[in-house]
C-alpha cells in the first residue's frame, strides 16, 4: 500500500487507485479549452488514472466536482452516488 499525490506517482503502478477531493479548489484553471494548465490537469489525471492495473475510485462532493469529471467516457465508468 502506498500513499502518494498524483505528481509523484507518475512511472509507478498499483493494484487499486483512489483519488479523492476532485473537486474545481483543487483542481483550479481558466475555462478556455485551450488553457495550458487545463491541458495539463487532464494530462495528470489521465496518467493518474492509468497507474491502476485493477480498479480506479474517483471521489468528489457532487457540488463541488471538479469539469474535468465531464471529460470521462460514457459507458467507461460505474458512477456511485453517496
Amino acid at each position: 500500500m502506498a500513499l502518494s499525490t498524483m505528481n509523484s506517482a507518475k512511472g509507478l503502478e498499483f493494484d487499486h487507485v483512489i483519488i479523492l477531493g476532485l473537486s474545481n479548489t483543487n483542481m483550479q484553471h481558466l475555462d478556455d479549452e485551450n488553457d495550458d494548465k487545463l491541458q495539463q490537469l487532464k494530462r495528470l489525471l489521465a496518467m493518474a488514472i492509468s497507474r491502476a492495473r485493477e480498479s480506479v475510485v474517483i471521489g468528489y462532493k457532487e457540488s463541488e466536482k471538479s469539469d474535468l469529471v465531464n471529460y470521462f467516457t460514457n459507458g467507461t465508468f460505474d458512477e456511485v452516488n453517496l
